[in-house]
């Protein structure tokens, strides 16, 4: 079948560009329910999914219901056109099946430990791998001497005798009481494949390849690197990861026994802060985990007709990768869908990505995944999903893993790193506009081939030289040279993306295996050619890439060196790269020259100048791409979130006629442009974070009689022209409005009632005195635990107490997970269990109806009673119904809904826990031909100009079909700058239109007493802060319109 034009393709584009998001697998799994999650993701926009094990499951991994809801979640989504992908292991990272491989001590991961202790000591373990004596001094060692045998070392004040023992890695309830594996070890790797894919390949057969694309490994690592990361707490810094083979292959690579140098390894030998000892054991680390782990992994999957995608621990920083691989950018050559991992909404390492582009692009791989929002909190808005996607997608990546999706919430589950990107959401349905826009993105962005001459050279490899004891903490470099290496790394990438001067990364093991020069003077890696080399913020660099540089300059390529050359040689002091540097363009570490001396190196095809002042916009990051008919496509970014770009000229080497392709509304827009030689030039304004898609040489719609987004009165005060529509207005509400209980006191049968908390701390304080291991993302998975059943081991009951100002009218019903409540009473009546309406936002949460007259006003009671065993735990509750809560610290009322609504935040307009969609009535100023709403402030996760009268979705329903039509439409999308949409037909003859608001579930879900009341990362330990951190009263995130929209009318 002959692939559709491109046009057609970007209205809506194939599975393939859309996302793939992990599916938490994290309950008791149920297939009906399953499929129709699956229907769920269709509607979502997503074009597939990752069927990912997380915390909380029950169901036996890998046992065979387990891989019969494989098979039937893969048929249900090759039926919808969609992608079935695998996980490979139990929660992450990848290699131990669950725990199964490290049953056998001899997989489990080991670590090479320093231990010390003054001299004069006449004994040491028996152990000892090593034993040395040396002046130790912080982290320096100088008069090092190997000890041998069992002599006695005379009692010098000060000298110290360290001595080296190998040491397995603690046993940890993550790994379901293993531990992690050995990576380097590939015997190891084999029983990793022989538990989990062929596990695979004889229950799922020839979907294999077909309706099951590929498989997903998730942060294999061969050990952290003297840092504390997933270590053994401050041991950790005085170890580094070892295998057996590792002293035989440092011998063979290098012709040096480890073990004379081992004090090298932890110490700067008299003071010198690179070593080549340590460069080279971080370069057979990397091989050993290449061989170990990586290779044999993609053999089996080749073999098997599986793709391989996934990223390794770990790549945010120079000192990340060191710290747990060596170098990402060479793990990537053993996947088809290479990829990364950038959680949070505020990371903007762009560089990731871009090493991760730059490695794609000489191995030839096209699709690049990046695992991304998680961590991000229920409150992230569509505005967050935007920034967090943009960037990324600007740098190569076209497979979104969206972290995550969770199959339930029931009990610890709930706070697996939130949001739900999912149903639970009351905006899920929405979605689908933020994910075809995405798709739009990445189909535009994958035609033709990157148009890049340059290649700067990553110093990751310096970063290996320097490390030493302390040098590291949680992945994050404390050492002061290593430090200055990655502000040089993060400093030279601004300088040249904000000058709109492309490059790729050149890994030096890479550059090893994969560089030649060509006749022609080009440096080719792989299948990437280059025309110049930038090496700038190294300390060291190899000699096998000091002489393909110098072949490439013999060659007449071009050599830019910024600051000081390397003044060292695979890590030895040598003036040979000073020697390099004389004879190529050297200028000193500073922006405005190294611009120029790159641009001289390899010209120029792309710039935005600012059209007042004629400088560069440097906010703007741009990316070309051209075909084989000579289209080029341009894709361009306002890096600044806050902040819109002045009016600017780009400048683009290319022909016309230009258009601009709304990924949006899925339009094609002819552009005016004015032909300047080979250049073409047309005017640029993009809002705070907004994106452009440009293509020339193409397909041209109509000419635009407006801007694609109005901006009349972008970023203005209110004025003449607009006018501000004050409320209050009228409302409906798209689900029942939710009390949230979540403080308690608890006791056993007959005791007394502990004092007043919130009810996590209360089962904490229940599972200590059971003498349980607290609840949390690094549990004993339930289907582990489960396997020898569940002992009940004491009743426990909970009480729960809100106010009643007035006796709600209508429907109430109180919110339980029956996985953990035996009975309930409110006010001393036991409510049937059986009595229940459905579900409530998540299969989990189950509303049982509180009988009329119940409830009284004053002081009510909950009491729930929960037979306690290990596998559940104490949770809040919820109430729910039509009524107004007032919040008071942490004690709520129950109140009548209010009539109308203000502007202002919700919370303290009796909504201060809800979190579904609210349809605001929005009047139109009388006699006035109104064009288009405003929303200057708005906290909701996206907004949308309806109709009035227009249909709200039943967001807290389950049984809602996921194929409701919810009548929102991209160009009626309020959700990021300018934050203005045009209005409906008819509004004016119906005298105003509905806002639709699609709160977010942070007021319902928390964390509720965290302080401050944002966070850089959201995950488990969020719900559980302490001291200055914590408030017993709630922390509320202000919600709806925080001040009045406004109007475009005619004058």
């Amino acid at each position: 079948m002959p692939t559709p034009p491109l046009p057609t393709l970007f209205l809506d584009p194939p599975a393939a560009y859309r996302g793939l998001p992990f599916w938490s697998w994290n309950g008791r799994l149920n297939r009906a329910e399953l499929l129709r999650q699956v229907e769920v993701l269709k509607a979502m926009g997503m074009g597939g999914f990752f069927m990912h094990s997380r915390t909380g499951l029950a169901t036996e991994y890998l046992g065979r219901e387990w891989l019969d809801l494989i098979n039937a979640c893969a048929d249900r989504a090759e039926g919808l056109g969609m992608e079935a992908w695998l996980y490979d292991e139990d929660r992450w990272p990848s290699g131990t099946a669950g725990g199964m491989v490290t049953e056998n001590p001899a997989f489990r991961m080991r670590f090479l430990r320093m231990e010390e202790a003054a001299s004069g000591r006449s004994a040491w373990p028996e152990d000892a791998l090593a034993v040395f004596s040396g002046i130790r001094d912080g982290h320096t060692v100088r008069e090092v001497r190997r000890l041998t045998g069992r002599e006695e070392t005379p009692a010098e004040p000060d000298r110290t005798v360290l001595w080296f023992r190998i040491v397995e890695m603690e046993q940890r309830s993550f790994y379901n009481g293993q531990t992690y594996v050995d990576t380097m070890n590939p015997e190891a790797t084999e029983r990793f494949l022989e538990r989990t894919h062929a596990r695979y390949a004889e229950a799922c057969g020839d979907r294999l390849g077909r309706s099951i694309r590929g498989i997903f490994t998730d942060e294999p690592h061969r050990g952290a690197l003297m840092d504390p990361f997933g270590g053994d707490g401050e041991r950790s810094e005085r170890q580094v990861p070892w295998t057996d083979a590792l002293p035989r292959r440092y011998q063979e690579a290098f012709g040096v026994d480890l073990l004379d140098h081992l004090p090298e390894l932890f110490l700067l030998r008299d003071g010198e802060p690179v070593s080549p000892i340590r460069w080279r054991f971080v370069e057979i680390l990397m091989r050993l985990f290449l061989e170990g782990f990586m290779r044999p992994y993609a053999r089996w999957c080749r073999d098997h007709r599986v793709l391989v995608t996934g990223h390794v621990l770990h790549e945010d920083s120079l000192a990340a990768q060191t710290a747990m691989c060596g170098s990402v950018m060479r793990c990537y050559e053993h996947m088809d869908v290479p990829g990364i991992d950038l959680l949070t909404e505020g990371n903007r390492a762009y560089w990731v990505a871009k090493q991760l582009q730059s490695a794609a692009r000489q191995l030839g791989r096209r699709r690049l995944l990046s695992e991304l929002y998680g961590c991000t909190g229920w409150q992230m808005p569509f505005r967050g999903h935007r920034d967090v996607g943009a960037w990324q997608t600007l740098f190569g990546v076209n497979v979104r893993c969206h972290h995550l999706s969770w199959y339930t919430m029931e009990g610890e589950a709930k706070r697996d790193f939130p949001a739900s990107i999912f149903h639970q959401s009351a905006w899920w349905r929405a979605y689908r506009h933020v994910e075809t826009a995405f798709a739009r993105m990445g189909l535009l962005m994958d035609q033709g081939d990157r148009v890049r001459d340059l290649l700067v050279l990553n110093p990751v490899e310096s970063v290996w030289a320097r490390v030493h004891t302390g040098w590291s903490g949680f992945l994050s470099a404390r050492d002061a040279g290593i430090q200055r290496l990655e502000e040089r790394y993060a400093e030279l990438f601004g300088w040249l993306q904000g000058a709109q001067i492309d490059f790729d990364y050149g890994d030096e093991g890479m550059l090893a295996e994969r560089a030649i020069v060509e006749d022609d003077g080009t440096l080719r890696v792989g299948k990437a050619s280059y025309r110049g080399v930038v090496v700038g913020g190294l300390d060291t660099i190899r000699s096998s890439t000091l002489a393909l540089l110098e072949r490439f300059a013999a060659r007449g390529g071009a050599v830019v060196v910024v600051g000081p050359p390397p003044a060292y040689l695979d890590a030895a002091p040598s003036d040979a790269p000073s020697r390099l540097a004389a004879g190529a363009v050297a200028t000193p570490w500073e922006r405005t020259m190294a611009i120029a001396a790159c641009e001289r190196a390899v010209g120029r095809t792309v710039e935005v100048l600012d059209a007042a002042s004629g400088g560069s916009v440097t906010s703007v990051y741009v990316q070309l791409r051209r075909d084989s008919e000579g289209r080029t496509y341009l894709m361009a970014l306002n890096t600044d979130r806050e902040n819109g770009t002045p009016s600017a000229r780009l400048r683009v080497v290319a022909r016309g006629p230009v258009a601009r392709w709304d990924c949006l509304r899925g339009e094609i827009e002819g552009v005016e442009a004015q032909i300047d030689g080979a250049w073409i030039e047309t005017p640029l304004q993009l809002a705070a974070g907004e994106t452009m898609i440009l293509v020339y040489g193409g397909a041209v719609g109509a000419k635009p009689t407006e801007p694609p987004n109005p901006r009349a009165g972008q970023g203005a005060e209110t004025g003449p022209g607009r006018i501000a529509i004050e409320g209050p207005f009228r409302y409906r509400l798209s689900e029942p409005n939710t009390c949230v209980l979540d403080m308690v006191q608890w006791r056993y049968p007959g005791g007394d009632w502990s004092t007043r908390m919130d009810v996590l701390r209360a089962d904490r304080q229940v599972r200590g005195s059971l003498s349980l291991e607290a609840r949390g993302g690094e549990m004993l998975q339930p289907w582990f635990v489960g396997k020898s059943g569940h002992a009940i081991l004491s009743e426990v009951e909970t009480l729960y107490q809100f106010d009643v100002r007035a006796a709600p009218t209508g429907r109430i019903a109180l919110v339980i997970e029956p996985a953990s409540v035996h009975s309930v009473a409110v006010n001393g009546t036991v409510l049937p269990l059986d009595d229940v309406d459905g579900t409530w936002v998540d299969i989990c949460f189950v509303p049982v109806r509180i009988p009329p007259g119940l409830l009284r006003e004053g002081p009510n009671d909950v009491t729930v009673t929960t037979r306690y065993h290990a596998g559940i735990g104490l949770e809040a509750i919820y109430v729910i119904g039509e009524f107004g809560v007032e919040v008071v610290g942490s004690r709520c009322a129950i109140g009548p809904l209010p009539q109308t609504l203000a502007v202002g935040d919700l919370t303290a307009q009796g909504l201060p826990f809800y979190g579904g969609a609210i349809s605001l009535e929005i009047p139109l100023p009388e006699g006035r031909a109104a064009s288009s709403i405003r929303t200057p402030s708005l906290s909701a996760a996206c907004g949308f100009v309806l109709p009035r009268g227009a249909p709200l979705p039943r967001t807290a329903d389950l049984a809602q079909d996921p194929a409701f039509v919810d009548g929102t439409a991209p160009d009626r999308l309020l959700a990021w700058e300018p934050y203005e949409t045009g209005l409906p037909p008819g509004a004016q003859a119906d005298g105003g239109f509905d806002l639709h608001l699609y709160l977010t579930r942070r007021n319902t879900f928390g964390p509720l007493h965290q302080r401050p009341m944002s966070a850089a990362a959201y995950g488990p330990g969020n719900w559980m802060t302490e001291g200055d951190a914590y408030s017993e009263g709630y922390v509320l995130w202000p919600m709806g319109l925080l001040a009045p929209p406004d109007v475009m009318v005619s004058r």
